[in-house]
């Protein structure tokens, strides 16, 4: 999903924030950037959709091998249904794994890295996730001593190594920035207040340092050495660390849901659409797929990636409580 909310929150295998209307133009006028405008002809690729799951409430992608739902509602009673683990290198084998009752996944995107899905932060104070190619479940414990005092933490974001969240401050009544390293149990806070972004994939926790030209940007995303942001207003292009210039791809393509994981581009462009796009970076190749229409149902679209797929919801609209359920297709990477 890359690692917080927009219109539907984004949880996939990249370094994610709070993504609102970005406006980076002064920056870019301010280092004399170009901008590319003449974009790669979009072409609707022939691979055909496959259904993948219908009813699907909790999804996401770690953006390289991995691709998980589940149908397990909030509130119910039955909590024997399963996370589903689809495995996108190898013949989109399929293995489930049963989470412990009080840890439910909430509707939309989950939070992931590369191999692992952060499942939830329980009561009991341990933190769980699941380990994607062994099906089996990691139990970090998350107790924080806050003034001598144990307080447990709740972490919503996960790195390759470390763990991002809030937990009560000293004082015991704001919410601190947590961290813990998921792998040796380093635990780390810092006030919400002047926090800055941390590259959670580094051991040693550092401050993320945008590259050139891109230094003066807040809101971004990377892989290697390519960065997604915003330029004016709603406009999505895509530049590389060293060079001048962007790949614009078009007004409104930030109104919705976007990825950049395994050299590949992916973007929904509104928050109920009809057709979602692709580009492959490698290739300078645009694609598009209509998304498929349920009758009687807005049919809202959403897509994901890993490097072999692209993953494309349909949304159902069916549950009392007003949330949205998802009907998935899967097709390869164009």
């Amino acid at each position: 999903m890359s690692r917080q909310s927009h219109t539907i929150r984004c949880a996939l295998a990249l370094r994610s924030i709070k993504l609102g209307s970005w406006c980076v133009a002064a920056v870019a006028v301010a280092l004399g950037l170009g901008v590319d405008a003449a974009p790669a002809s979009a072409a609707s690729p022939s691979a055909k959709l496959r259904l993948l799951t219908e009813g699907a409430r909790s999804f996401g992608s770690d953006g390289v091998r991995y691709v998980v739902y589940t149908h397990r509602l909030p509130g119910e009673r039955d909590s024997s249904r399963p996370l589903v683990i689809v495995d996108t290198a190898r013949g989109m084998s399929r293995r489930s794994v049963t989470l412990p009752p009080d840890c439910i996944l909430g509707p939309g995107p989950v939070a992931m890295t590369p191999g692992f899905l952060l499942a939830c932060s329980r009561r009991s104070g341990e933190t769980v996730l699941v380990d994607l190619a062994h099906g089996s479940l990691l139990r970090v414990p998350s107790w924080f001593d806050v003034g001598g005092v144990p307080h447990s933490a709740e972490f919503t974001v996960v790195g390759r190594q470390w763990l991002q969240g809030i937990v009560a401050c000293a004082d015991g009544v704001y919410q601190c920035v947590a961290y813990q390293n998921w792998h040796t149990g380093e635990q780390r806070r810092e006030d919400a207040v002047g926090a800055v972004r941390r590259d959670l994939d580094d051991p040693a926790l550092p401050a993320e340092h945008l590259c050139a030209p891109f230094r003066g940007a807040h809101f971004y995303e990377m892989y290697g050495r390519y960065v997604l942001l915003n330029l004016h207003g709603d406009d999505m292009v895509l530049g590389r660390c060293g060079r001048a210039g962007f790949h614009r791809f078009g007004a409104s393509a930030f109104g919705g849901l976007h990825t950049l994981a395994s050299g590949f581009v992916s973007w929904t462009g509104g928050t109920c659409v009809h057709t979602v796009h692709g580009y492959d970076i490698n290739r300078r190749r645009a694609a598009r797929w209509a998304v498929p229409h349920i009758p009687r149902r807005p049919s809202c679209g959403i897509v994901m990636q890993t490097a072999k797929a692209v993953i494309i919801g349909s949304s159902l609209n069916t549950t009392k409580a007003g949330f949205d359920t998802y009907r998935f297709y899967i097709t390869r990477r164009p």
